[in-house]
């Protein structure tokens, strides 16, 4: 299913990644290190930026 969704995007937008796994390992990348901070109660002095992901807070 993956790869019909991914043939419905423009030639623009043809660099998705061909396996799903991924696609579902980059969200985790992203969503993972704050999840775990939440759940063990912790502070998260980090702040999102598209390139490179986690940063820490200054």
């Amino acid at each position: 299913m993956w790869g019909t969704y991914r043939k419905g995007f423009s030639a623009s937008t043809s660099d998705l990644p061909e396996d799903l796994q991924q696609v579902a390992d980059a969200i985790a990348a992203s969503a993972m290190p704050a999840s775990i901070a939440v759940a063990g109660g912790s502070a998260f002095g980090e702040t999102w930026m598209p390139i490179p992901g986690w940063a820490q807070e200054s």
